[in-house]
């Protein structure tokens, strides 16, 4: 090793050689729709933190769940909602060219930010909608109840206990997949609330069109399905989580009862519908009228009209009408093109086999024989019938006295 002679190293000559050509490396370049939706937000929000959150996440083009989620809890952070924040949030929401393909997201946010009747309570507590002073954690209340589908409606049952008043039951998570094997009727086994009428319409509906069921449910990701239904001409959502009411040894009670709830082989598409109607009772339009109209409670759901519940689910029109005076050929013609059909019991039909003031899906007819087959919601071996029953056309007159169908 050289040194000189104090034992310092010689000092090296500093040598400058000429860098090699590079390129600047720059993001992905944005499209003229990103470009334009991120200058918009620039323009139109004035809360920095908010803006500048807003500008990263439309880079793609969209604001997504995931984004949405994350906006709303970075106003959280900031603490009680300022009347800055709440006009930028408003702003936001309302343009809907920032939630292109993803329509349902922009609806949830602004059930979470322009209000919704449903926002006046949360898990039964009071809440209210959005507004100047809203705490963080309310505002995280309104997400978790759009977003997150964690207000839970109340889980009352028809059943009387042995206390006298209607059983109410607790939450369990559920095991299993949305979908086993596609969509069928016979995926529906109805519980302890009289909600017939809408299991009827399903059953119907997974028969003659089940891709209108399958394109109800949007898969999250996360342990939660988002679920459309139909307001009229507009798309109403709600999101619901995996959760469902079982009994105390873990059964469940509502749709699908008698299945438990952490089996894998389950089946969820009936049930998480369901627990989606109750929530989406809670909004005031979909039992206008009726005895628990506006309630969050699985029972509040009791009772109704087959045409609306088709209405709701496919977005056809559908009609109600007597069966008395319609001969075999009328409903024939029905069933040949391919309507959606369901049928309502006499409160004492003359069948044995036919259970009274109750809702039923048509399967099938045979035009040689003129039969009818029918699907009770109770499903298969449901200790009353097979769950599925062939009768006469003079047998249908006589135990049967109210169709709905959509036209």
């Amino acid at each position: 090793m050289n040194s000189t002679k104090n034992g310092r190293r010689p000092r090296r000559k500093l040598r400058i050689e000429p860098l090699e050509p590079r390129e600047l490396m720059t993001a992905t370049k944005l499209t003229a729709a990103e470009t334009a939706g991120i200058s918009w937000i620039r323009s139109h929000l004035k809360t920095a933190t908010m803006s500048t959150l807003a500008q990263n996440d439309f880079q793609d083009g969209v604001l997504s769940r995931t984004d949405m989620i994350a906006i709303f809890r970075q106003v959280e952070k900031a603490g009680s909602l300022t009347s800055q924040e709440f006009t930028d949030l408003k702003t936001l929401v309302g343009d809907a060219p920032l939630f292109v393909g993803v329509a349902y997201v922009q609806q949830l946010s602004q059930d979470v930010v322009t209000g919704n009747v449903a926002n006046a309570h949360y898990l039964g507590a009071t809440l209210g909608n959005l507004a100047v002073g809203f705490s963080a954690a309310n505002l995280e209340k309104l997400v978790d109840k759009w977003f997150l589908g964690t207000d839970h409606p109340v889980a009352t049952s028809d059943w009387v206990g042995t206390n006298g008043k209607d059983e109410t039951f607790t939450y369990r998570q559920v095991s299993g997949q949305l979908f086993v094997n596609g969509v069928a009727y016979t995926d529906i086994r109805q519980g302890g609330i009289g909600d017939c009428y809408f299991l009827s319409s399903l059953a119907e509906t997974a028969l003659k069109n089940p891709t209108a069921i399958t394109s109800m449910f949007i898969v999250n990701g996360d342990g939660t399905y988002t679920v459309r239904f139909m307001h009229g001409t507009q798309a109403a959502y709600v999101t619901v989580d995996s959760q469902l009411p079982t009994d105390a040894s873990g059964y469940l009670v509502f749709d699908g009862m008698g299945q438990r709830a952490s089996s894998s082989t389950n089946e969820l598409w009936v049930a998480l519908a369901e627990k989606a109607y109750v929530e989406l009772n809670e909004c005031g339009w979909t039992r206008f009228g009726q005895t628990g109209n506006g309630k969050n409670v699985y029972n509040a759901i009791s009772g109704g009209d087959m045409s609306i519940a088709l209405t709701q689910i496919t977005g056809h029109a559908a009609t109600d009408g007597y069966l008395g005076g319609i001969t075999f050929a009328t409903f024939a013609s029905y069933v040949s093109k391919g309507e959606s059909i369901c049928l309502g019991s006499d409160n004492s039909p003359a069948n044995s086999q036919i259970v009274g003031d109750h809702a039923y899906a048509v399967l099938s007819i045979d035009t040689l024989h003129q039969t009818v087959t029918l699907f009770n919601p109770w499903g298969l071996n449901n200790g009353h019938d097979s769950g599925v029953i062939t009768l006469t056309w003079v047998q249908l007159e006589q135990s049967f006295d109210f169709l709905s169908r959509t036209t």
